[in-house]
């Protein structure tokens, strides 16, 4: 069971479902930073607003590690937590990485706890860890305020607060994703605007009454190929409620996550909205690529929360599915609901995700009836007019005048175009965050047109080879495929392979606690390492070897006990393969670090 937790814990990277906390501007002033960064230690009166920076590190990441870390220094401090943004921030220069570089794939931070009126990821014996905020690569970040804003122009005089206990361990865990062959050097931020105080204290020293909101998080890791496309998790509610902030999770290749309410036990099947899932769709949380022409297949993106004024009635008993869809079939309809890509090329993505976190005051009643299989009882409503102005405009971006800050005009600019990208409505997911720094770099895939002339092509159509000697093994060292890597030459000498013969792949960089993958990608799969290139390729004739030399216990890696028994475990950094392939060339990369890229030719 242990296992299972941590490996469930690491897969997690859902976004943190509320909306924008601060501007991104793809750079942070690491002095200032770091001399301010002991505040959050300082004590201060009930009710008083801190805007902190808790800044963890600096932590070294060798050359394309992407191990989990875990950390205990975290404030504990009662109080309510309002909005939080992340950052990952090179020590020496203060940039904020490209996804290409490096990038917090995920962070999660729980509550260890046995109190009862916490919702919990996991628990045995009634404690366990209670999740508090996570976050993914696409960065999602957002603040209760503005929610709260909205209630109170509909009359309702309270805001809202993620709980924090002075009394209860927390921790974080996330991962660290270097990209790169070379060393990295960063800060993690968390950007946190915290109340210190109990409900009751706040309320007698500021007249301020905060409801702590329940948090919950839930989902499923799973490969996504054309022959299991399908992939989903259920929770079900714990107590009455009003869903409050909410958003999914996607890796690159998926296209939305769809959270519906299926009712109490889930016996509400049929599809009451119409919208090809069954239930009522609380949110649509939709992939927004930064650049839509390359949608779905790029890594520059985000997640779409939900709206300000978005409030979903909870009804313990009731069951929240989420569907989610990634692009990996050549043809099909273009429905919502569909697996379709848009380059008329089959696509598997593996170790795909949907993961959702979800935030709900348990202080309301949820306003509809309970056991009732309709739209009207399921579905949620929206507080104030569906603009961006009152459901996407962050008060963080504004001035005192109530005008956006001239310094934040074009990025504010630019993700009110991403807003108008979808349709309106109380379920439709919206962007939360301004876009940082520079677009990343996309290229020209073959069959998208509408990236043609616009963007460099991925690379060649062909490559000239020449055929080695026939092997049984091939291997990863220094990042490099020995033999055939596909950058190590003019002409590249792909190493032969015996038709039906098994070939076995080895990482040599485990020693060094690096994993990588082989994984199929179109031949001849060469060209830079762009936000959407390359891509797995899916098939009859995909492969995928999974994290050869997966040492790490949090993402699936073997359990520690047996690696110190010598006992059998999931640290092999070999695997076997048979190739049951037609006789051809054919390329791989690694998914981990994609920069790399290798092949052999299959011989008869």
């Amino acid at each position: 069971m242990a296992r299972r937790l941590m490996t469930a814990l690491a897969a997690v990277a859902v976004a943190f479902s509320l909306l924008p906390a601060s501007a991104d501007s793809g750079h942070r002033d690491v002095i200032p930073l770091l001399a301010n960064a002991g505040n959050r230690y300082v004590p201060a009166p009930p009710g008083t607003v801190q805007d902190l920076s808790y800044v963890f590190g600096p932590y070294v990441i060798p050359p394309g590690q992407d191990s989990n870390r875990i950390t205990v220094d975290l404030p504990l401090t009662t109080g309510f937590i309002v909005a939080i943004a992340p950052d990952l921030v090179d020590v020496s220069t203060g940039e904020i990485p490209t996804q290409q570089e490096a990038h917090i794939h995920h962070a999660h931070w729980f509550r260890v706890s046995e109190d009862s009126k916490n919702d919990y990821y996991t628990s045995v014996q009634g404690k366990g860890l209670s999740w508090v905020f996570g976050t993914g690569e696409e960065k999602t970040q957002g603040r209760l305020d503005d929610r709260a804003r909205l209630d109170k122009a509909a009359g309702n005089d309270w805001e809202y607060g993620i709980p924090i206990s002075g009394s209860e361990p927390n921790t974080m865990i996330y991962m660290i994703h270097n990209k790169l062959a070379t060393v990295g050097n960063y800060f993690v931020v968390l950007d946190v605007t915290f109340i210190p105080g109990t409900r009751e204290e706040i309320l007698a020293a500021t007249n301020r009454d905060i409801h702590p909101l329940n948090s919950q998080l839930w989902g499923r890791t799973k490969d996504v190929t054309g022959s299991s496309k399908e992939i989903g998790a259920r929770w079900k509610v714990t107590r009455d409620g009003v869903g409050i902030a909410s958003g999914g999770h996607l890796h690159p290749g998926g296209k939305m996550t769809v959270i519906s309410n299926l009712g109490k036990d889930a016996t509400c099947t049929a599809d009451l909205d119409g919208d090809g899932f069954p239930g009522v769709a609380i949110l649509r949380s939709y992939k927004f690529d930064r650049d839509m022409r390359a949608w779905p297949f790029t890594e520059n993106y985000q997640i779409g929360a939900t709206k300000f004024g978005w409030r979903a009635p909870l009804h313990k008993g009731d069951v929240l599915e989420q569907f989610a869809t990634y692009a990996i079939e050549p043809t099909g309809t273009p429905e919502l609901n569909n697996f379709v890509s848009n380059d008329s090329l089959p696509h598997n993505w593996y170790e795909a995700m949907t993961y959702t976190g979800i935030y709900y005051d348990s202080y309301q009643v949820p306003g509809t009836p309970a056991g009732v299989c309709s739209l009207a009882a399921l579905a949620p409503r929206l507080l104030g007019n569906d603009t961006f102005e009152e459901q996407g405009l962050s008060s963080s971006w504004l001035d005192g005048d109530g005008l956006v800050k001239p310094e934040l005009a074009a990025g504010v600019a630019e993700i009110e175009d991403d807003w108008n990208r979808f349709g309106t409505g109380a379920a439709e997911g919206m962007v939360n965050h301004i876009w940082q720094g520079e677009a990343e770099p996309l290229c020209a895939q073959e069959n998208m047109p509408a990236l043609a002339g616009i963007y460099p092509a991925c690379g060649p159509d062909d490559i000239a080879t020449e055929l080695g000697p026939e092997v049984s093994e091939i291997h990863v060292a220094g990042f490099l495929y020995v033999p055939g890597d596909l950058g190590f030459g003019d002409v590249p000498t792909l190493p032969a392979v015996k038709q039906g013969s098994t070939i076995t792949f080895v990482n040599d960089d485990a020693a060094i606690n690096v994993r990588h993958t082989f994984t199929s990608c179109r031949w001849p799969c060469v060209g830079p390492y762009v936000s959407n290139f390359p891509l797995p390729s899916g098939g009859a004739h995909a492969f995928d070897t999974g994290k050869i030399g997966n040492i790490d216990p949090i993402d699936g890696g073997a359990e520690v006990e047996k690696v110190l028994l010598g006992q059998e475990n999931d640290t092999v950094p070999f695997y076997e393969f048979k190739a049951d392939l037609p006789a051809g060339r054919y390329s791989y990369f690694c998914r981990i670090h994609p920069f790399m890229r290798g092949g052999f030719e299959v011989v008869t």
